[in-house]
């Protein structure tokens, strides 16, 4: 004869099987649980998109106009900063949409965008020769030191 211990672990155990297989039936039923996501065809994803774009350029239009007609009316005091961050979002969406996307990120043989800006203030361009001679001399010193050694 089965002890009340046992018999108490089976009803539990079937109590919880019952749960379980009530749950599966009930979410299965109403169609609740795991879903998957309708699939979309590509050309209702790419007329999705080009609507994106098309609300994002006419915002861009319409935060430059603002940007400007707020710079005229203060003399551009203080929108330094809001004016090159426009200007580098608008360098990204033009980038993004011209190019075609081959990968993620960029290639190491693709050119930069643009040159860099020569510097011409005198202090920088003074303590750039100055960390140059420093290296050169801490190099020569390795090499003499490699040498003899």
């Amino acid at each position: 004869m089965a002890s009340t211990e046992d018999t108490k672990t089976d009803d539990a155990a079937a109590s919880t099987a019952r749960r379980r297989r009530s749950r599966r039936l009930d979410s299965a039923a109403s169609g609740g649980g795991r879903s998957r996501r309708p699939h979309v065809s590509g050309e209702d994803l790419v007329a999705t998109l080009t609507g994106m774009v098309d609300q994002l350029i006419k915002e861009n239009r319409d935060l430059k106009r603002t940007l400007s007609r707020v710079q005229r009316s203060t003399g551009e005091a203080g929108l330094g900063q809001a004016a090159r961050a426009l200007s580098g979002l608008q360098r990204r969406v033009s980038r993004a949409l011209s190019s075609v996307p081959t990968g993620r990120g960029r290639r190491a043989a693709e050119p930069a965008a643009r040159p860099r800006r020569k510097v011409t203030d005198p202090e920088v361009l003074e303590r750039r020769r100055a960390a140059l001679a420093k290296a050169r001399e801490a190099r020569a010193a390795k090499r003499r030191a490699n040498a003899g050694g």
